[in-house]
């Protein structure tokens, strides 16, 4: 069964209302509403949907301290939008994980997702200079 413009709006709006239930901190409705999103995304074609409900339930365990379920999550959402070239985003996921890292205690990793965010944000300076 393939999935259709239908189904990934529908997922689109299911982001879109997990993202306002975590910056409300109600974790359980976001919880919820991003399994859902999870369930119904497994055709999904687009890249940058499946990043950003990774990084939505990265954002929801980290902030939830369940961190080991955060840290894979993280991960696939910084690949995938290396993939498709959203720097922004990926600086961010690349956080989110350096974040989670920190929390338990694997500081080299943390370490090493800082040094590659550091060096995408410099990119990300050069190029907004150079467009200037």
């Amino acid at each position: 069964m393939n999935k259709t413009p239908d189904d990934e709006k529908t997922i689109q709006e299911l982001l879109k209302i997990g993202e306002t239930f975590i910056s409300k901190s109600e974790y359980v409705n976001a919880a919820a509403i991003l399994i859902e999103a999870e369930q119904n995304s497994q055709l999904l074609s687009d890249p940058k949907l499946k990043a950003d409900l990774n990084y939505q339930l990265a954002e929801l365990y980290f902030k939830s301290k369940l961190l080991e379920d955060a840290l894979l999550p993280s991960q696939i959402a910084a690949t995938l939008y290396k993939v498709i070239g959203d720097v922004d985003k990926e600086l961010q996921a690349c956080l989110l994980t350096a974040f989670i890292y920190t929390e338990i205690s694997k500081y080299d990793s943390a370490i090493i997702q800082l040094k590659s965010a550091l060096k995408m944000a410099q990119s990300i300076g050069n190029s907004a200079m150079v467009s200037t």
